[in-house]
């Protein structure tokens, strides 16, 4: 007994010693590389007394003579006599300087460890109880330059996962409870790349099965994970979906490259399929230019929703905070963001900058840029959302009301309806979004002091109708009309529909001085707003029109107005002038062009402060003329029927 004990004694004082450890490591990786048929080595190894194992150099190839594992420093620390408890605690676990490269070929579905399982692979031993599960406790884990490469060109698929550093500190783990509390997770260094392309396998022959959702949850063993902090630092997150370029400095889902992530999170957990958390400051840029310069929120993740709550989101120009969520049916949505992944959001104060969008919607870049103040309830995939209790400004312009938007993120293609809405601006406010017109001779928008408009808008951005009213101080607009703007050339413009005015001040708006207030109920048909190439045609009522200080009343009007000419008919029933006009009259200069005929039925000139002296006249006309005034007037005039009095 005595021999036996000094024997195994003996044993143990051997095993410890590093050159006998170094020397059966050899034997065991030559036996092992016999097995495998391939290349297996160790540089080194080292056991201190069963609570410390340390490899290093440990090198596996695979059959192709390809690296399947490198291991530059591997160790673990355990308790004393583990093997004496009912539990093991690993106190340390370390990675360094480690390579781990699985793949399978376009040709093959078999990966290159295939062979290790086959090796061992034998009949499994029929056994009369089930053996009592091994169980351990878990302290710290350390990985330090550990890459690990998964190239499936069978399946079209390549997951890279390089780490630079991660330190894990655990304080418990219990297998009976199902509960791993971790104290700390701290992350340096770490890219994610992902790379999907056409696969080598043959063409998978569809199934009605496969478009059945799987709503296995990824917990399945309903294990809870509570994670006191965890801090990122200079990680990446690269994907690739296909073999198309990306477009530079435009948000592309199918070509991410996520860079300088920084993060620190406190309070994860995981409950069932669902992960919480706090996002106490998240930054983050993504390849296109769009950044994450500040984020915080409380935070869920779960098979079938992602919250955020508390939000506070501060980007490359824009601001935005309270709530935001994305549900979907499954994970993959997210492929399929645009159409498939619903978006809930309410904002409050948010600061939306059209620059931000742009990344998303590089169409907007034509537009000129909108800095607004946003609140309101958004719902929707991009293609088809929605907003209600919408209230945006962007300092000179505020509005209000309920919005959709079917389309996007093609802005030209996406249809727009705005109902229940309200819209307050300026002529300065206005200039921001048609600034071609702020040096035009014939548009004054900045005497527009205000313009309230309540109504709907429908249609395109270049092809929409506009029904409803517009106040200004100079005066009132009731609009039922459509308008396509290609461009957003207001020379291309075309219109039609119904125009009401009430004391209109058309003359101020459009710079002509002799011209007053404007109330009238016409249809309107026509093209281009500027006065050099306008046509429009117009037929309806003047109910009063002010000419050199006089209100005209009761013009009913039908003809073509272009190039600040008008061809048509008028008449004309005011109490100081009944005139019938047919023909044309041409403003364009300082002097106007009549070329008509007319049926002057009574007049009295002077109370149309046309003459000083008390005229009044009735005749019947033929006129090709021109002149500034009366006084003025060259060409002929010939009238029939005349009766003319000058009263005392």
């Amino acid at each position: 007994m005595a021999s036996l004990l000094l024997l195994l004694l003996t044993a143990v004082i051997l095993v410890n010693l590093t050159p006998v450890q170094n020397f059966l490591a050899r034997k065991a990786s030559t036996m092992l590389s016999e097995k495998l048929k391939t290349k297996v080595s160790v540089a080194h190894v080292r056991i201190d007394f069963l609570d410390h194992i340390l490899l290093q150099g440990l090198y596996i190839e695979d059959q192709a003579h390809d690296t399947l594992l490198y291991a530059g420093t591997a160790q673990v620390r355990i308790n004393d006599w583990f093997v004496f408890r009912d539990k093991t605690i690993l106190h340390y676990i370390g990675l360094e300087n480690t390579y781990i490269h699985i793949y399978r070929t376009r040709t093959s579905k078999a990966w290159n460890y295939d062979f290790i399982a086959d090796a061992f692979s034998a009949a499994p031993e029929k056994k009369d109880k089930p053996s009592k599960p091994f169980e351990f406790d878990l302290k710290k884990v350390e990985l330090e330059n550990v890459r690990f490469h998964m190239d499936d060109k069978w399946g079209g698929e390549d997951e890279d996962y390089d780490v630079g550093s991660l330190v894990l500190n655990a304080k418990d783990l219990d297998f009976k409870k199902k509960m791993l509390d971790v104290t700390s997770i701290v992350v340096h260094n770490v890219t994610v790349a992902l790379n999907e392309y056409k696969a080598g396998h043959p063409p998978t022959i569809h199934n009605k099965d496969m478009d059945t959702v799987d709503t296995t949850p990824f917990n399945p063993g309903k294990w809870g994970v509570r994670v006191k902090d965890i801090t990122l630092r200079d990680c990446i997150f690269r994907l690739t979906m296909d073999t198309l370029k990306a477009v530079p400095d435009v948000f592309d889902q199918d070509h991410l490259i996520v860079k300088n992530i920084d993060a620190d999170i406190t309070n994860a957990s995981i409950v069932g399929d669902t992960i919480h958390g706090n996002i106490n400051n998240l930054t983050a840029q993504d390849r296109c230019g769009i950044a994450i310069k500040k984020m915080r929120s409380k935070v869920s993740v779960s098979p079938v929703a992602s919250i955020c709550s508390d939000l506070y989101l501060e980007t490359n120009y824009s601001k935005i905070q309270n709530y935001y969520a994305m549900h979907y049916k499954r994970f993959p949505d997210f492929t399929e963001y645009i159409d498939s992944v619903v978006m809930v959001g309410h904002l409050k104060d948010a600061i939306v900058d059209m620059r931000d969008i742009a990344y998303f919607a590089p169409q907007l870049k034509k537009l000129p840029n909108i800095i607004a103040k946003v609140s309101g309830d958004g719902k929707g995939t991009v293609a088809n959302l929605s907003a209600e209790h919408l209230d945006a400004t962007d300092g000179n312009t505020a509005i209000k009301g309920r919005v959709t938007m079917k389309g996007l993120p093609d802005i030209y293609k996406t249809y727009i309806t705005f109902s229940d809405g309200e819209l307050l601006t300026t002529g300065a406010g206005a200039l921001h979004y048609v600034p071609s017109l702020k040096n035009s001779p014939d548009v004054a928008l900045d005497k527009v002091r205000f313009a309230y408009f309540t109504g709907t808008y429908e249609g395109y951005i270049e092809n929409f109708a506009v029904n409803g009213v517009l106040n200004t101080n100079l005066g009132s607009v009731t609009t039922n009309i459509k308008l396509n703007i290609p461009g957003f050339n207001s020379n291309a413009a075309v219109y039609s529909g119904t125009i009401i005015s009430n004391q209109l001040q058309l003359g101020t708006f459009l710079e002509q001085p002799l011209l007053g207030g404007l109330t009238l109920k016409e249809n309107v048909s026509g093209k281009s707003f500027d006065p050099d190439h306008a046509q429009m045609d117009i037929d309806g009522t003047i109910s009063e029109l002010t000419i050199k200080g006089y209100p005209y009343h009761n013009i009913i009007t039908h003809g073509t107005l272009a190039k600040k000419q008008f061809n048509g008919t008028l008449l004309v029933d005011d109490p100081n002038l009944a005139l019938e006009f047919d023909g044309g009259i041409n403003y364009s200069d300082k002097n106007v062009i009549i070329n008509a005929t007319a049926h002057l039925l009574g007049s009295n000139f002077n109370a149309l402060h046309l003459l000083s002296d008390t005229v009044t006249v009735s005749a019947d006309f033929d006129l090709k003329c021109s002149g500034s005034d009366i006084d003025n007037f060259s060409g002929y005039a010939k009238l029939n029927n005349i009766d003319l009095r000058r009263n005392a």
